[in-house]
């Protein structure tokens, strides 16, 4: 918990008990999750979480650069798949972001 606590206060991002439960379950999954496959996920863990949290966190997270979006079709979260960023050549934000504390 405390390194993801450490990669959300290293992009800027506030932790809460919702947005912590929300980045745990997308930066360590394989998958591409949409924003319902989220909070189906992290329901059970945090049973007071609402579709409109998992949203304005996915989107706060893409936002400051934690995430990177995957549009299918229209440009909503129900129709966009979440990835973790895995290369530096595109993105907006420092690489800090997206590593581990104490790894240049």
């Amino acid at each position: 918990m405390k390194r993801m606590l450490d990669k959300l206060a290293a992009c800027g991002i506030q932790p809460t008990p919702q947005r912590i439960a929300v980045a745990e379950f997308v930066l360590n999954t394989a998958n591409h999750p949409t924003a319902d496959e989220v909070w189906m996920n992290v329901r059970d863990r945090c049973p007071t979480l609402s579709r409109a949290t998992v949203y304005n966190t996915l989107n706060l997270f893409a936002e400051k650069g934690l995430l990177k979006t995957q549009p299918l079709k229209e440009a909503s979260w129900s129709s966009t798949r979440t990835s973790r960023r895995t290369t530096t050549s595109s993105m907006k934000k420092p690489a800090r972001c997206l590593t581990s504390p104490g790894t240049p």
